[in-house]
């Protein structure tokens, strides 16, 4: 956790060090040990618990709240890379109009299922200047 104050808001961190501030002030008391009744030990059992869930609740919310700011963050970087996709097509089609990209997006590589069977019998080259190169070369 970061303090971080923001228009004066408490930030999570001051919120449990004012709790570690409360519960040790109510554990300090100027009241003795011995003078501490039933009453107020059933207080303090019930005080304590309700302040655990007061820091869960305020924890969950600290969360929840970085949790939707992570959110917009990211819906506002896939906008933005929606926005230069569009930009480029129309980049695009303005300099090259009889371009097609409407419809290509790239998908990787894939392998290829059939291949090409290739049979030469007899083959040979003759070059420009009358020389003969590869004369008689059979394959498979």
């Amino acid at each position: 956790f970061g303090s971080r104050s923001v228009q004066g808001r408490i930030g999570p961190v001051s919120v449990v060090q004012l709790f570690v501030l409360f519960l040790s002030a109510v554990l300090q008391s100027e009241l003795p040990v011995a003078a501490m009744n039933s009453d107020t030990a059933n207080n303090l059992s019930v005080i304590a618990p309700l302040l655990a869930v007061l820091v869960m609740v305020l924890s969950v919310y600290v969360l929840d709240r970085r949790w939707r700011r992570l959110q917009k963050r990211l819906a506002k970087f896939t906008g933005l890379m929606n926005e230069s996709h569009a930009f480029s097509l129309n980049l695009v089609r303005h300099f090259m109009p009889s371009f097609k990209v409407e419809k290509y997006q790239f998908r990787g590589m894939q392998v290829k299922l059939g291949g090409a069977n290739v049979e030469f019998d007899d083959l040979s080259l003759e070059l420009p200047n009358g020389k003969r190169v590869l004369e008689g070369v059979t394959g498979k």
